[in-house]
């Protein structure tokens, strides 16, 4: 199972992410032809509501030091869809659609 790390640029930052906003933040270091990606291009983009990551992400934590631990199937994210070891996104606070 693949390992991911989102660390915010943001030292303590004032709000955890949720399940969508996770899942947007992926979009850009997984292929295009991930399953996720293509069946909710929209939702990924961040353009409509995405009330189905609740569903894609099984289980999602935090630790003390903010590092978030994702829960998935294997089917949904795979390791050889994961294209960038490194990518920056920025997202806005409140713009949760």
């Amino acid at each position: 199972m693949p390992r991911l790390f989102i660390v915010p640029l943001l030292p303590h930052a004032s709000s955890q992410l949720d399940k969508a906003t996770i899942l947007r933040l992926l979009n850009d270091g997984l292929s295009d032809r991930n399953i996720v990606k293509r069946l909710f291009e929209e939702q990924m983009n961040g353009n409509v509501e995405f009330p189905e990551a609740e569903n894609i992400i099984w289980d999602l934590s935090v630790s003390e030091n903010e590092h978030y631990k994702i829960t998935t199937s294997g089917n949904l994210i795979k390791k050889d869809e994961i294209i960038a070891s490194e990518w920056e996104k920025e997202i806005e606070e409140n713009s949760e659609k």
